[in-house]
């Protein structure tokens, strides 16, 4: 997806960045596989990284039950 193409695209570090808060903002759940294919369609929609953050928090209220298993 040329959203997140390219070396040094700025892209990937806002996804990068968003997915290490969250990391430290759910600390017991952690990193998932599959997390930054949760998140990249949410951060290409909010175009913002505050918005997608939370959007994502949102978000992996609901399904973090499917990946603790």
């Amino acid at each position: 997806m040329e959203f997140f193409a390219g070396d040094g695209n700025s892209n990937l570090k806002v996804l990068n960045d968003i997915l290490m808060t969250y990391v430290m903002y759910n600390f017991d759940l952690g990193y998932v596989q599959g997390m930054s294919d949760l998140l990249s369609p949410i951060l290409i929609v909010m175009s913002n990284e505050v918005d997608a953050f939370w959007c994502f928090v949102g978000f992996m209220n609901r399904v973090a039950e499917n990946a603790n298993t």
